[in-house]
């Protein structure tokens, strides 16, 4: 094999081991907090912790067809972690949003918790090393995604929740 698909192929399966063990964390922590529930499950609520979406829309944030978010979003119903809602201009509408006992959940799960082994790695590498890898793989997804549209979707997740009330 060429050297570049060597070198593709190589970091392609490392980006796959990191986030293998970073979901893997991720699934431990839910058991603690909340058995039964999943990643992502946890993901559902973080994205609609920003803002309401339907089933469709969040489909696209998370890159997974709307028939595989009905059985996950069923269950957080089920749980009283999310809603439906009504779009009062739009009846075929349904946004999903969050229930108060949803943002608590967030609350007792941090970020610094779900990504613990991330971040221990990238204490181990340094901050200027750190900050290297950063950019280098947006400077990657950037190449690989001339559009943008992906390189938007990553910017908009990794942005600080919008801070919704709890009552």
């Amino acid at each position: 094999m060429p050297p570049d698909v060597t070198t593709a192929h190589a970091i392609h399966m490392l980006l796959a081991g990191i986030t293998k063990l970073t979901w893997r964390q991720i699934e431990e922590r839910m058991q603690e907090v909340h058995p039964g529930l999943t990643g992502m499950h946890l993901g559902v609520l973080r994205i609609l912790s920003r803002r309401d979406f339907t089933l469709s829309e969040l489909g696209l944030r998370m890159t997974v067809t709307p028939s595989t978010l009905v059985p996950v979003v069923d269950r957080l119903q089920e749980l009283g972690l999310v809603s439906r809602q009504k779009d009062p201009n739009d009846r075929r509408r349904t946004p999903l949003a969050v229930t108060p006992d949803a943002l608590a959940l967030l609350a007792s799960l941090p970020l610094h918790e779900t990504h613990a082994r991330l971040v221990d790695g990238l204490r181990q590498l340094g901050p200027t090393r750190a900050q290297a890898l950063h950019s280098l793989l947006l400077e990657l997804l950037g190449a690989m995604d001339p559009e943008g549209a992906l390189m938007k979707e990553c910017a908009v997740a990794a942005e600080p929740r919008e801070s919704r009330s709890q009552p």
